[in-house]
Parts: C-alpha cells; structure tokens; sequence
C-alpha cells in the first residue's frame, strides 16, 4: 500500500504503446491502445488496472505539448476505472516543475509520477540532495507522489535513501538487476517498495523482495502479465514461472543490444499480428524496424504468445 493507503502496488504497470504515424505521436491510436488495456484487465480481486505513460514509448522523442496530450488522453481513459503513473525526465528540474504542475491541473489528473533517470553528469549526493527538494516541494505544493526509476548501480542506494527520507516517493523501480532489489529493501526498511522494473520476467527479482513489476508488452500480451501477477501474489510460483517462460523469448528481444528493440520489436510484433483492437503505428522516431533475422524471431515468439491478447 501507498503511504497514504491508497493503492496497491503489488501489480503490473501496463504501459500502453504510443504509436507514431509519419513520425509523430497518434492520439486517438494511443488511447485505443489505453482502452484495450482497461478493458482487458484480467487482475483478480477487482483491482484496478495501472496504467503508465514513458518507459519504452519513446518519452525523450516527445516534446512537452505532445506529453501533455498523451497524459491527458491517458487520464480521460483511466477516469475512475484505472491507475495513471505519468513518467517525467527530471532535468532540467525547472521543466520536470513546470510539466508536473500543468499535469495536476488536468480536470482528471495522473495519480502518481515516475521520476525517469537522469541524464548528464551526475553524481549520487546530488542526486540525492535535488530529488530529495524535488519531491518535497512538489509534493506539497500540489500532492504529487512519486517512483524513482533507477538504472544505474551506482546511484542505487541514493535513490533509495530519497524514497525512504521522503514521504511523497512511494519506492523506487528496478531497472538494473535482481541483485539491486534486496540492498534496495534494506535501505527503505518498509517506508516504500522496490518495484520490479525490467519487463515481465520478474521472478527473480520478486524472489529477492520486488513488489509488483512494470510491461512494456501488456498492449500485446496483457493476459500473460496479468495472471502472472495473480499467480505470484497468491504465492503461486510454479504457474507464475510457467507464464514466465512462455514470455522469456520476446523479452530477450526486447532487452538484447542494450534495448535496441524495446520498442521496435513490440510494433513488429503488432503488426505481424494484425490485432483489430490496439494500433501501435508504423514506427517511432530513431527507432528502425529490426532487421530481417531479428523479425524472423519475433514472429517465431509471437505463435507462442498470440493467445494472450
């Protein structure tokens, strides 16, 4: 549960494709996409869907009025049947500030803000002292909460001592390895989470004390992410690593070459298979459709995973 008790966290952040047709972002097309994800929530309990806006849909290629937009059509869908975390790049602050406030005054606003990792030069105390004030003062200002996206080793344990020390930072997202969970844990010593944060095989990083985890595969796959969830939350781990091990090829394409096919290998993969209720568009900015022999493997998975749509 959230600080405030709120929601619960031990889910899956589905991120929704943002297509883009010519180059640019398509929104009605990124809606459909939101709206298949609600309406193929699959979570048991009643839990709501979480819906995320970033990671692999190419934020960084975004200007700030195309977030905006997104966000807003990600909101509208949610309403009160989903869970909006909005990603923001946390620098030049100034702008993270300024995008964050106009995101709450949204007429429906996202519910929490995933702090994506921060580039430049950098160094762990700094990032400390700034996402510490950061957080602080939007936090009070506006009631934001936050996730912080950690992806470098050598700013783990900053990033964990900022969601400890600060109570507007629900926990930190893992997206470097299973062996960063369990130091992560230690350091928030039960005042926040460590999320799972490298796609949907989450096992082993659940293993060492991951609370929930993020996909970037739910637009095609969502029943794969979703019973997985239900399975490892009842404590169900043989069917969880059955569902796992179905998911484990297309992953290893996503994440092989530092990610160079994070996102291109979702919208081959979309296209190949012809899906009537999600459009994941013709192609992102920088980001080439796969060459013929990576194609070839993603067409190979998707036999095997069609039946989770």
């Amino acid at each position: 549960m959230t600080r405030g008790g709120l929601l619960d966290w031990n889910t899956v952040v589905a991120y929704p494709i943002v297509p883009f047709r010519s180059g640019a972002p398509n929104y009605a097309s990124f809606r459909r996409n939101a709206e298949y994800l609600i309406a193929r929530n699959r979570l048991d309990g009643g839990r709501p869907r979480v819906l995320g806006f970033g990671g692999g849909s190419l934020i960084h290629h975004l200007t700030a009025e195309e977030q905006m937009r997104l966000v807003d059509e990600l909101c509208q869908a949610a309403g009160d049947r989903a869970v909006v975390v909005s990603g923001i790049v946390p620098n030049p602050l100034g702008s993270a500030g300024e995008l964050l406030e106009r995101q709450m005054r949204l007429a429906r606003r996202p519910d929490a803000f995933l702090l994506l990792p921060v580039n430049g030069i950098a160094n762990p105390e700094g990032i400390y002292r700034e996402l510490v004030g950061f957080c602080n003062e939007q936090g009070r200002r506006h009631g934001a909460r936050f996730f912080l996206y950690l992806r470098s080793g050598a700013q783990r344990d900053a990033l964990a001592r900022v969601a400890r020390d600060c109570d507007w930072v629900e926990g930190v997202k893992i997206g470097t390895a299973a062996s960063d969970v369990r130091p992560v844990v230690d350091i928030l010593d039960g005042r926040g989470i460590a999320m799972w944060g490298i796609g949907d095989c989450c096992l082993d990083g659940i293993a060492q004390g991951a609370c929930g985890h993020t996909s970037g595969i739910a637009t095609l796959f969502a029943g794969a992410s979703d019973e997985m969830n239900n399975a490892y939350r009842r404590g169900d781990i043989a069917t969880a690593r059955e569902i796992e091990s179905h998911l484990a090829g297309f992953e290893r394409i996503r994440f092989m070459e530092e990610r160079a096919y994070n996102y291109s290998a979702v919208v081959a993969a979309a296209r190949m298979a012809g899906f009537d209720d999600i459009d994941c568009g013709d192609g992102g900015p920088f980001n080439a459709e796969p060459p013929p022999a990576i194609l070839e493997q993603v067409r190979c998975e998707l036999e095997k995973l069609a039946r989770y749509h």
